[in-house]
């Protein structure tokens, strides 16, 4: 076998090595999915945060009921969150963006709360909801 031979057949190995990597990766974030596997990680069903000042909410969510309420104070708060949420949070300002699943139970539905206080303004409120129920109170 010539040295030309040897490396294209090294590099047929790294790369057989490395679809087949993939590919169980691809699997196991299926069955992720498909069964409710949330116990192996350690997450929280509830957050809540109270801010002194907010001026920007931004908020990607497909299926979450979300609703904006009067408060004494700025707060967020939301039920459910599992690890279906990536939230990111400054002191003055929120992201909530829910990660895309293939499959969601009913049951894990999403409640997201917002408390502004009266007489005070948002700078920025941006608010994606495809599926989900925006109510403001």
């Amino acid at each position: 076998m010539t040295t030309y031979q040897r490396i294209i057949k090294s590099i047929a190995i790294i790369l057989a090595i490395c679809i087949i990597a993939l590919i169980i990766y691809c699997l196991l974030n299926i069955i992720n999915n498909i069964f409710d596997l949330s116990f192996l990680y350690n997450n929280e069903n509830h957050y809540e945060k109270a801010f002194r000042k907010l001026e920007k909410i931004e908020i990607d969510s497909k299926t979450s009921q979300i609703t904006i309420k009067n408060g004494t104070k700025y707060k967020i708060i939301i039920d459910n969150t599992n690890k279906n949420y990536d939230i990111k949070s400054t002191k003055t300002s929120i992201e909530i963006e829910e990660k895309k699943l293939i499959f969601k139970k009913k049951e894990d539905k999403t409640n997201i709360t917002i408390y502004i206080p009266n007489n005070k303004r948002l700078n920025e409120l941006n608010i994606d909801s495809s599926v989900g129920v925006l109510n403001i109170d």
